[in-house]
């Protein structure tokens, strides 16, 4: 199989994205400090799984990003996305249409385009894929009772919420690199601290043969409408392929607003 260059890789991330979506200047986005989330959901009797607006985050990084298209909420409470993780060497376009359930923080795939499908990257992309998988989207999505939300609006690394101030932070933990020494990322706690009520934190060790992650980040906080519950939206810096650019690998921790806090 043939392999791609960093350039080329760039290049055609850039171009998918341009394809995709509406960046955070548009219908998706981050808020500024101190507003609100204003999510508005479609009334359960008109649902229409349209092809949803990309979900900017890391303007700030100088990495690839996995794009990241959120679609809508379950009644309990579930997380439905679309996703393009980061193709690495093969060259051909990856998709995948998850759920992502706070409850036991674990994500079902309920649909997926590997590397065996053989979409050529430039070739691929969301809207190729939501006009020839559309139905069965659809499909999957109405069986899990899925409201779409027409414009997610995603709280910044500082917010407020029903009167009180939120900030976002990671920290991580570090090990050496088993053959090239330099330290690479073992565990990492996403935290939300509030004055009042303290902080919540969500640990994540990572697996003993990961040996490529060199940090890890937090981007914003994506609520349910009209609830104290949602997710964080966070990622993993991982080695490019061969060097730099590196990539972002999407990680969503849940997150509770008004409960599970502990003192500072």
């Amino acid at each position: 199989m043939k392999k791609v260059t960093q350039t080329a890789l760039k290049a055609l991330f850039a171009a998918l994205l341009l394809q995709g979506g509406i960046s955070c200047s548009g219908e998706g986005g981050t808020q500024e400090p101190g507003q609100k989330d204003s999510t508005e959901q479609i009334p359960s009797t008109t649902h229409s799984y349209s092809q949803p607006a990309i979900l900017d985050y890391g303007q700030e990084l100088d990495a690839l990003k996995e794009a990241f298209y959120p679609i809508g909420w379950s009644p309990s409470g579930q997380l439905a996305y679309y996703h393009e993780p980061f193709p690495g060497e093969t060259g051909m376009y990856l998709a995948q249409l998850c759920l992502f359930d706070p409850a036991t923080s674990g994500t079902q795939v309920l649909w997926e385009l590997g590397t065996d499908a053989e979409m050529p990257f430039d070739e691929g992309g969301i809207k190729t894929l939501w006009e020839k998988e559309g139905q069965a989207f659809a499909d999957l999505l109405g069986q899990r009772e899925v409201v779409p939300t027409q414009a997610f609006q995603m709280l910044g690394k500082e917010f407020s919420y029903e009167g009180k101030d939120y900030t976002l932070s990671v920290e991580t933990a570090t090990k050496e690199h088993p053959y090239d020494g330099y330290r690479v990322v073992s565990q990492a706690s996403f935290i939300v601290r509030n004055k009042e009520m303290g902080a919540q934190q969500v640990e994540d060790k990572l697996p003993e043969d990961e040996i490529f992650m060199l940090d890890a980040h937090v981007f914003g906080v994506l609520l349910q409408p009209s609830s104290s519950k949602g997710i964080m939206l966070c990622a993993y810096e991982r080695t490019g392929i061969g060097g730099p650019p590196n990539y972002l690998k999407i990680k969503i921790v849940p997150i509770n607003l008004s409960q599970g806090f502990n003192a500072m």
